[in-house]
């Protein structure tokens, strides 16, 4: 009995081992899956930041891009009002001028010189502002499609330097 009385003995030791086992693995397991949950959790807090940094990424571009088509468009645009605004000065004068009876020759031919000039410029400057416009839609365009589209390349080249 000795010898079954050992191997009982040996046999509830190896027990309460395996249960020891048992319980430290099950706190391992436990702890694993908290720190499972933690890691999974801070991962999708990384992903939100990335989006979030894609879209301000984005949105940092696009107020550039929306920057530089209004500087492109306010140059003519704003040379266009200017003159506007100088000719109706001007016509003005020449109003007062036509209404006092003391229009001279030379009013009429200076006024004539501005009325030219600054129609030429209020022109050319809209027509500039609407192929910029134009451009602008034809890069949106070109953006959403594969197509190829042909072009002068030397005229666009003169285009953006002019």
């Amino acid at each position: 009995m000795d010898a079954y009385g050992r191997s009982v003995r040996e046999q509830r030791r190896l027990v309460r081992v395996s249960d020891r086992l048992q319980a430290q693995l099950a706190s391992v397991n436990q702890e694993l899956g908290k720190r499972k949950a933690e890691a999974e959790e801070a991962l999708e807090g990384l992903k939100a930041a990335q989006e979030s940094l894609v879209q301000a990424e984005k949105l940092a571009s696009l107020g550039a891009l929306v920057g530089g088509v209004a500087h492109e468009i306010n140059t003519p645009v704003g040379i266009a009002l200017s003159c506007a605004s100088h000719l109706a000065d001007a016509t003005a004068d020449m109003r007062k001028l036509f209404e006092a009876d003391d229009i001279g020759v030379e009013d009429f031919e200076r006024f004539m010189a501005t009325a030219v000039d600054t129609t030429s410029l209020i022109l050319s400057n809209c027509e500039r502002a609407a192929n910029l416009i134009r451009s602008f839609k034809q890069v949106a365009v070109d953006r959403t499609t594969s197509e190829r589209r042909c072009f002068d390349l030397c005229a666009y080249i003169r285009e953006t330097l002019a």
